[in-house]
């Protein structure tokens, strides 16, 4: 355990240097390269030459004089200068100033990448995607019955291709596992690994030792990760438990029976209150009766 920790330790030092030396640090208008543009190996946050306000734009013409955006995939290795982004994900992207004018979300059938470099038509089924960006991937039709808060209105990342997550119970899955490391509060490494599939969730997932889908466990039944969980949760006993903060929903006869067990506990109370008062008053009774005796004789 010990050598485990230390080796995670060395690695994720190793990680942490790199992520500082490679973050973007250059503003707009300095120059980049598409060469740099990579995922931090611990957080896997995409990454630039510039800031979080730009993005490395590459201009078609040599001259600089206009031109269309140079494809990524077509030239990996171009230099050009950092933009200001074009787009957003997010309602409120970091490194902008308070009142400054962000750039605009994307509208219906359209996607901001990672880069923000302009909105995208949303890719079909086998084409390529970014890490865990589902909403770059188009639904499937009856999306309604495949959609679930691990997917994308039934559309899924995995391995960097847009699918549906329609696989249904007994079937071949497709199952991506993603490892996400840092420090804690205590200055001492963890890591938590993240499995997503394209089995139809939530009620099935991806078995890691079968490549099946499965049927998801309820509370109490063994598990050995949150994926197996119909709670989405893997206690520390490996069993799988209600998330923190989930609302409890009490049925109709638990209210019922709640009701009932309050109003006898209160029915008991005020019996014995009764029987004690009446039996005191009896045993006064007595004793004032006694006395009188006595003070006729």
């Amino acid at each position: 355990m010990l050598k485990h920790i230390l080796t995670l330790g060395i690695v994720l030092s190793t990680v942490v240097h790199f992520s500082l030396v490679r973050a973007g640090l250059a503003s707009e208008g300095s120059p980049c390269s598409l060469a740099n543009n990579h995922l931090d190996p611990a957080t896997h946050k995409f990454l630039t030459d510039c800031d979080d306000r730009s993005f490395c734009f590459v201009d078609a013409n040599t001259n600089s004089t206009g031109g269309s955006t140079v494809n990524l995939t077509q030239n990996d290795n171009a230099s050009g200068i950092c933009a200001k982004k074009r787009c957003r994900s997010d309602e409120f992207p970091f490194g902008f100033a308070p009142g400054e004018q962000l750039p605009p979300q994307c509208g219906t059938g359209f996607f901001c990448p990672d880069s923000g470099s302009g909105c995208t038509p949303i890719n079909k089924p086998g084409m390529s995607c970014e890490l865990n960006r589902d909403a770059q991937c188009s639904q499937p039709p009856g999306s309604h019955d495949l959609a679930s808060p691990l997917n994308s209105n039934g559309s899924i990342c995995l391995r960097s291709q847009c699918m549906y997550a329609n696989i249904t119970l007994g079937l071949q899955c497709i199952l991506e596992s993603t490892l996400y490391a840092g420090y804690g509060t205590n200055g001492m490494p963890y890591s938590i690994t993240i499995l997503r599939d394209n089995c139809r969730s939530p009620r099935l997932y991806c078995d890691q030792s079968s490549n099946l889908c499965e049927r998801t466990k309820e509370i109490g039944q063994p598990c050995q990760n949150d994926k197996e969980c119909l709670s989405t949760s893997c206690g520390v006993a490996n069993i799988c438990v209600h998330i923190p903060g989930q609302v409890v929903i009490i049925k109709p006869w638990e209210y019922w029976l709640t009701s009932l067990a309050i109003m006898g506990v209160m029915t008991s109370i005020c019996t014995f209150l009764t029987l004690s008062h009446k039996r005191h008053r009896l045993a006064r009774s007595y004793e004032l009766l006694e006395y009188h005796h006595e003070q006729i004789r």
